[in-house]
């Protein structure tokens, strides 16, 4: 694919989607998201539409796109956060949409959203650990609740139990 920033990049988050392994996106320093369907052979951009139209300034200027996941069974619903904001395509990259703005106060470098974590039980249920604290959605991310106020870097869950979380979390 065609890289928009340069010939280089730098890639700050992967995801693959469960049920269709070979099918893997990343986020990049430079605010683009990759789509690999040939489990990274080859890459394409599926994110022409998000840098260009939905939020030049917040995905280039604070971080690139800092977390990525990918829906457990559908390979082209896909969650990506840069800036405070996440995105979402439910068309593999052909559009996004952002459906998540924290509105927290950005300087200089931010590594902001840390993490995105799909529930794969139940994968209208997303969590969303960044600056702002620890957010969820039961709906796909149609609206959000905070769950934690205190900056969140990290969201993982027990194996083999998706509904016991784990965070790493600053204690201010």
């Amino acid at each position: 694919g065609t890289v928009l920033s340069g010939a280089q990049t730098n890639v700050y988050s992967i995801s693959k989607c469960l049920a269709v392994p070979n099918t893997l996106y990343c986020g990049t320093e430079s605010g683009e998201v990759y789509k690999t369907i040939n489990g990274g052979d080859t890459w394409t951009n599926a994110s022409k539409t998000l840098v260009t139209t939905l939020a030049p300034q917040a995905v280039i200027a604070n971080g690139g796109i800092s977390a990525i996941a990918v829906h457990p069974t559908n390979p082209d619903l896909v969650y990506a956060g840069a800036g405070s904001e996440v995105f979402k395509t439910t068309n593999g990259g052909i559009s996004w949409t952002v459906v998540f703005d924290s509105n927290i106060a950005l300087f200089g470098y931010i590594d902001n959203p840390a993490e995105i974590y799909i529930n794969t039980n139940t994968p209208e249920t997303i969590l969303l650990a960044g600056k702002a604290g620890i957010h969820r959605t039961t709906n796909g991310g149609t609206s959000w609740t905070t769950v934690l106020t205190n900056e969140s870097f990290d969201i993982k869950a027990q194996p083999g139990n998706p509904n016991t979380l784990y965070t790493v979390r600053r204690n201010n």
